[in-house]
């Protein structure tokens, strides 16, 4: 959403990184802050990239009664790329202009065919700093819990790095689609879409593989293709 992105005192957010643990952690954060002016910021500063655009995505073809596609990650950049004008951060919700050509009962298609805006108010708040450090595993204290084994950690989180990797490439025209990267790296498109599933894992699942928490018998293949949803990825992990 490089250029759709704002605060709420109509600065524009710009993509940033940063590294831990070897996992690349994408996020949008007011120009300003770059230039040393944090108090010229808005009231939410800096989100992470990968929910905004989940939320954002997910929001929009709901509204827009859109049936999601086999892909998730070619859904969602196809609808922020095709629908979204501006996205603007509150501290409680995100507002989203878009551009349509969805008729409803507040805004019609103009005659000539052109798109006309609505706005859609998505309730929202940045997720707290503060992190879930209980280990992830089985609710029963009676089974013990066996950490992941380091091999299959180093393997997770370089396949998360990919995925979010491969993401980014996609969401800024540096790949055109799946099988533009597929091609590039010499393997299936199978492989590319697994990979990409790893880019929304729930943070707190992310950080979890990062600390070494997670469970022994968990890891790459099964973290691909699991539901959107963070609470159904933790149903269906087993995770508590």
């Amino acid at each position: 959403m490089a250029g759709l992105i704002h605060d709420d005192v109509g600065n524009r957010m710009t993509p940033v990184h940063v590294k831990k643990g070897g996992v690349r952690y994408r996020y949008y954060q007011s120009w300003v802050l770059a230039q040393g002016q944090k108090a010229k910021a808005g009231s939410v500063f800096r989100v992470p990239a990968g929910e905004v655009e989940q939320v954002v995505a997910e929001a929009t073809r709901k509204h827009l009664g859109m049936i999601p596609a086999i892909s998730r990650i070619e859904s969602a950049v196809h609808i922020v790329r095709e629908h979204v004008a501006k996205v603007v951060v509150y501290r409680d919700r995100l507002v989203v202009s878009l551009l349509t050509g969805v008729v409803s009962s507040a805004h019609t298609v103009s005659p000539e065919g052109g798109k006309q805006p609505q706005t859609l108010n998505i309730d929202w708040s940045k997720p707290s700093l503060i992190r879930r450090r209980a280990v992830l595993g089985n609710d029963d204290p009676t089974i013990p819990q066996r950490p992941i084994r380091s091999e299959a950690r180093t393997r997770l989180l370089k396949a998360i790095a990919q995925g979010r990797h491969w993401l980014s490439q996609i969401v800024t025209g540096d790949a055109i689609d799946i099988a533009a990267i597929a091609e590039r790296q010499r393997v299936s498109e199978k492989t590319v879409r697994s990979t990409l599933s790893l880019a929304f894992l729930a943070p707190d699942i992310v950080q979890a593989a990062i600390d070494g928490r997670l469970p022994r018998g968990l890891g790459v293949s099964q973290m691909t293709e699991l539901p959107v949803g963070w609470a159904e990825q933790r149903q269906q992990l087993g995770l508590g």
